[in-house]
């Protein structure tokens, strides 16, 4: 069996321990908003949208367009994913 790059294992770690922390309480996003990417999403990320809406003053939506990055459900021929 071939090891994993160590790239992969930070990768993966990385990963384990952003699904583990315990997610911020926002003011300006709710987790359905993320879709089932929710878990997977940085905390300082999330604080940084938030303030980021909060700055701006209105709201601010998530991409909803089909097959947009983060919201496809399915197999992608986006590029996005290829790359990634």
């Amino acid at each position: 069996m071939k090891a994993l790059p160590l790239a992969a294992m930070a990768g993966t770690y990385l990963l384990w321990k952003t699904m583990s922390e315990k997610k911020p309480t926002l003011d300006h996003f709710t987790a359905k908003e993320f879709g089932p990417w929710w878990p997977m999403m940085d905390n300082r990320l999330l604080k940084l949208l938030d303030a980021f809406r909060e700055r701006l003053g209105r709201k601010v939506i998530i991409s909803p367009a089909p097959g947009a990055l983060g919201r496809l459900y399915g197999p992608s021929t986006s590029m996005h994913y290829a790359r990634h």
